[in-house]
C-alpha cells in the first residue's frame, strides 16, 4: 500500500518487488508477488493489467499502460516463461494503445513520460523488435525537449524522459546532459526538488 487503510495496488507492488529485485532479492521471493498479479489484476479481455481491483467508483477501473507495461517488465525480467501469455498480450495492448506521435497517455496522472517510459522499457527488452515503435516515441519525446533542456517545465517529466532516452544513450547524449543540467538547476537548497 502507498498509504495505510487506501488498499495494495498493482502500480504500488511493482515499485516494490522492482526495487527489491535491484536489490538482489532471490526471484524465488519474488514470484508469488508476481503469481498475485497475475491472478487480482490481469484482464484477459483487453490483455492489460489493471492498476486497482476494488469496489472504487467507476472511473478508477480498468487497465492501464502504465501499469501494464511496469508489470510485464517485470515478468519478463524475473520469470518470462512463467508470464508468457501475460507478457505477449500486454506488448500487444501497448503497441494497440501507442498515440499516433508515438507516445502513451496514462490513465492514473497528466503525465505522458510515465507511462511512455516504462512502455519504451518494456519493449526495448526485445532488442530490435519494436525499434519502430520506439524510435517513434523517441522522435517526439526529442520534439518535445525545450530549448531550455526541459520537458513540460517539469522536474517529474524531465527525469522519465531522461531514463527513456538512456535506453539509448548514445543517440541522445547532448539531450540527455541539456536535460541533466536543467533538473540540477531546479533542486532547492534542502537539497530535494
Amino acid at each position: 500500500e502507498y498509504s495505510d487503510r487506501y488498499g495494495e495496488t498493482a502500480a504500488d507492488s511493482t515499485l516494490v518487488i522492482e526495487g527489491l529485485y535491484h536489490y538482489g532479492v532471490d526471484r524465488e521471493y519474488l514470484l508469488p508477488s508476481l503469481r498475485k498479479l497475475a491472478k487480482i489484476y490481469y484482464d484477459s479481455g483487453s490483455g492489460g493489467f489493471k492498476t486497482i481491483n476494488t469496489s472504487t467508483p467507476e472511473y478508477w477501473k480498468g487497465v492501464s499502460v502504465e501499469t501494464t507495461a511496469h508489470v510485464a517488465y517485470l515478468m519478463k525480467l524475473i520469470a518470462p516463461d512463467e508470464f508468457k501469455k501475460q507478457i505477449s498480450t500486454s506488448v500487444s495492448f501497448l503497441l494497440k494503445n501507442q498515440k499516433r506521435d508515438g507516445i502513451w497517455g496514462g490513465r492514473w496522472f497528466p503525465s505522458l513520460m510515465i507511462p511512455t517510459f516504462y512502455s519504451i522499457r518494456l519493449l526495448n527488452s526485445f532488442g530490435m523488435k519494436y525499434n519502430a515503435n520506439i524510435n517513434k516515441a523517441f522522435n517526439t519525446i526529442k520534439i518535445k525537449l525545450n530549448r531550455n533542456g526541459h520537458w513540460s517545465n517539469s522536474v517529474i517529466e524531465t527525469s522519465l524522459a531522461v531514463l527513456s532516452l538512456k535506453l539509448k544513450k548514445d543517440l541522445f547524449s547532448l539531450e540527455i546532459a541539456k536535460a541533466q543540467k536543467w533538473i540540477k538547476s531546479k533542486q532547492v537548497k534542502s537539497n530535494l526538488w
